[in-house]
């Protein structure tokens, strides 16, 4: 009998095929942990510029032309250019703080002033 060493054309290609599913399910969880992260990063942004616009409402008892200018600004340079945003104060009530990103709402925060 003759002994036969190395692989099999076969086995060569099973390994390839577990290492090609072991690899796109690796690259899967990358992407989405790489979007969960943006996402989160949004949120905090978010969450800091809204309590920065709630300290500044409270501290001046309303809000005025440059708090909105710098709500703004701290949008599009935290969260990003594709960020929008509203302040809503209807004194004696609540002000809301809406932030969205792409069109989508990422942010509600209402306060009483």
């Amino acid at each position: 009998m003759r002994h036969v060493s190395g692989s099999s054309l076969i086995e060569s290609l099973l390994a390839l095929a577990v290492f090609a599913i072991g690899s796109a399910s690796a690259a899967t969880w990358v992407a989405q942990s790489i979007a969960i992260d943006a996402r989160a990063s949004r949120l905090v942004a978010a969450t800091t510029i809204a309590v920065s616009v709630e300290a500044r409402v409270r501290a001046s008892g309303g809000i005025s032309d440059d708090d909105l200018h710098a709500f703004h600004a701290a949008l599009k340079r935290q969260v990003g250019s594709a960020a929008s945003g509203s302040v809503i104060c209807r004194p004696p009530a609540a002000c809301a703080v809406r932030i969205a990103w792409a069109r989508r709402e990422i942010l509600s925060w209402s306060f009483d002033p």
